[in-house]
């Protein structure tokens, strides 16, 4: 079968000139290393899945038991929520191994470099994992923290906050962390001040960013008895959903350090990737 010839030569104007250009031209063509990411998120986060799968069991087990004494029901599930959070920790750790891998390549797809998938992955896992590390440990005590305050602050809605202080200030900002620490080598003191500077000053949009980014933490309230849906759900979330997200949030953030970072104290950095901007600068 022959290929279709296009309509007009290919110029520099057809390059994407923005961020969010570049979303699009990312989209329409590399979408298959965006579905080669999600694969491996998939992969490393099978530990956190089966983490979720066996509290879910845990949960069903006590609605089919019958049990009506509500202290025993309360301190079943404290002890449950508790060793779930504490497993989630090196859970964490091992997602965080994948992440590193999956944002080192959707970094040389911002930064239009060449990507050799398998070794790009290792490299992104090599130079990123001990930032990743400490990270993924703090979000995971912090959870199991916030947790336990959770189910031990009985006065209405003063229970939630615990919770929602880590939701909406504590994982935000470990999640720019995230992405500061694979391009910058910072120290992590560093890293977690600028992350909590970029948060402040941009607070609304790193919430949608971040956000939309775990919109898949919704599916836990689906119910526990329709084991099927819920878990097929995920895996075409985490597969198709997530690294499309984390792309596009990894995009949003790389503006702002092109804005407020790279410009001064890293030029090389400094709209790297967006050609006919680079171009127009040459002229």
């Amino acid at each position: 079968m022959r290929n279709k010839a296009a309509n007009k030569d290919f110029t520099i104007n057809n390059l994407p000139y923005n961020r969010r250009q570049q979303f699009s031209d990312v989209l329409k063509h590399r979408f298959n290393v965006l579905i080669k990411c999600g694969l491996m998120l998939l992969l490393f986060v099978l530990p956190i899945l089966i983490c979720i799968f066996f509290k879910d069991i845990s949960t069903l087990n006590l609605m089919n038991s019958g049990e009506e004494n509500q202290d025993v029901i309360f301190s079943i599930m404290f002890t449950t929520d508790t060793i779930y959070r504490l497993i989630m920790i090196p859970c964490l750790f091992v997602f965080s191994i994948g992440l590193s891998g999956v944002i080192r390549v959707l970094r040389n797809l911002i930064f239009s470099e060449p990507i050799f998938f398998k070794d790009d992955f290792k490299d992104g896992i090599k130079n990123s994992i001990k930032p990743m590390l400490v990270i993924s440990i703090l979000i995971g005590l912090v959870s199991l923290l916030g947790g336990v305050l959770n189910n031990l602050i009985s006065v209405g809605y003063l229970s939630v906050i615990p919770q929602a202080f880590n939701y909406l200030v504590i994982y935000p900002v470990c999640f720019i962390a995230f992405f500061l620490t694979s391009i910058y080598k910072n120290s992590f003191s560093i890293n977690v001040r600028t992350s909590f500077a970029i948060y402040i000053k941009h607070l609304p949009k790193i919430l949608l960013s971040y956000g939309l980014f775990v919109i898949i933490v919704l599916c836990q309230f689906v119910p526990v008895f329709i084991f099927i849906i819920k878990y097929l759900l995920i895996l075409l979330l985490i597969v198709f959903y997530m690294p499309i997200s984390l792309f596009g949030s990894y995009l949003y953030q790389v503006s702002l350090y092109d804005k407020y970072i790279n410009i001064d104290q890293f030029p090389n950095y400094y709209l790297k990737g967006l050609y006919h901007a680079k171009n127009e600068n040459k002229e």
